[in-house]
């Protein structure tokens, strides 16, 4: 499953067989939305319906993501995918993921927050895409790791994407990214917040997706959880797209 993280660090889980999987789907909609978003006490109603077309939201990309811009597209130019990281930037996102999540849940925020508190969770992104000629800089990139991690647990597979699967996955999003005016526009500190909630995402559902490997019962919970959580976050329905070499399709 993408993104390995140390062994000898786990997300804390009530009981093996009952992971939180709230987390999956509660964090899928509180980390992925831009911090603009924060005026006064979140609502779930709120989070489950922002409107397509707010800048630099994945839910922005979905009507790009249907097939209907034809592979081969140019993707969009590496300024607009790719940002210069920044430390105090990604403290700040990390704390406002978990902050954001305590409103709905303290029990997957302290989770959340112990995970990102053990471990360097960029870090280890940036080694499992390096062998794919990626990193977690270039939004595009970041997305195709969320989406292909989530793909591979909605099918209970562990299996990493072939390159020219997870190279064209990334194809079709910085495609997409160049089809839509709010991405191109954005600020670094945006898509730094965006590429960062991405990454987390997927950490999450790795972590969990590990955790019901040897259970059938609970892989299939926790693949169910993890579609709500790329439909609420995307707009898509993994569930019926296959994952080819020219993305999700």
């Amino acid at each position: 499953m993408p993104i390995r993280l140390p062994k000898t660090t786990r997300l804390r889980l009530p009981h093996l067989r009952l992971p939180d999987l709230r987390l999956l789907v509660l964090g899928a909609l509180v980390v992925a939305m831009p911090a603009r978003a924060d005026q006064g006490p979140l609502k779930l109603a709120a989070l489950t319906n922002r409107p397509s077309q707010a800048p630099v939201t994945p839910r922005a990309l979905a009507p790009r993501l249907d097939g209907s811009l034809p592979p081969g597209r140019l993707p969009a130019p590496d300024e607009v995918l790719s940002y210069r990281p920044d430390p105090a930037v990604r403290r700040r996102n990390f704390e406002v993921f978990v902050d954001r999540l305590r409103a709905h849940d303290a029990g997957a925020a302290e989770n959340l927050d112990r995970l990102l508190t053990d471990n360097d969770v960029i870090a280890a992104a940036r080694d499992w895409l390096k062998p794919y000629g990626m990193r977690p800089e270039n939004v595009a990139d970041a997305m195709a790791v969320y989406l292909s991690t989530a793909w591979a647990a909605v099918r209970g597979s562990d299996a990493d994407p072939a390159p020219e699967v997870m190279r064209g996955l990334s194809d079709q999003l910085a495609a997409a990214i160049g089809a839509t005016p709010g991405f191109t526009r954005a600020s670094d500190a945006e898509k730094q917040e965006l590429a960062e909630s991405m990454i987390v995402q997927a950490v999450i559902i790795s972590r969990h997706a590990s955790a019901a490997r040897d259970h059938p019962e609970l892989q299939k919970r926790v693949g169910e959880a993890v579609a709500r959580g790329a439909q609420a976050t995307f707009g898509l329905d993994l569930t019926r797209l296959d994952l080819t070499v020219e993305g999700l399709r």
